[in-house]
């Protein structure tokens, strides 16, 4: 999961890498975050050509299109230790029978000269870390 994703490059590399990744920026942020699924959608096909033998009029190339991280990827809303339902309801299967919580969180150029959003990451790491006790922060500091 990467927190104040931005322009979302790492959370994509890290999908790019194999892993399933939950993008998320504050929900007071729209721009931001259509801007993280417009990047999603634009870098996400590989295109690729496949030959049609079908050995009438159809025999063409045709150009294709294969996900690459679109399924194992989410952009979603969240502003630091606000556990919204909506929020919470990527961390499930869609049926809800299975939780699936990060091994590993990102934050890369979050931290600024404002000291008051370290008591909402805070909140935000003790939450994730107390469901899953294996899961790792990495962050940045400029």
């Amino acid at each position: 999961m990467e927190l104040g994703c931005g322009t979302g490059l790492p959370g994509f590399v890290a999908a790019a890498c194999g892993a399933s990744c939950i993008l998320t920026d504050a929900e007071d942020a729209p721009a931001v975050l259509k801007n993280v699924r417009v990047t999603l959608m634009t870098n996400n096909p590989i295109h690729y050509y496949t030959f049609n033998p079908a050995g009438d009029d159809t025999n063409q190339l045709q150009l294709s299109f294969e996900p690459i991280f679109l399924s194992s990827t989410k952009v979603v809303p969240f502003s630091w230790a606000s556990f919204s339902p909506k929020f919470l309801s990527a961390f499930y299967s869609r049926d809800g029978s299975q939780e699936t919580w990060p091994d590993l969180i990102i934050a890369a150029d979050c931290f600024y000269d404002n000291s008051s959003s370290y008591d909402a990451l805070f909140a935000t790491l003790d939450f994730f870390f107390t469901k899953n006790p294996d899961c790792r922060f990495i962050t940045t500091y400029q």
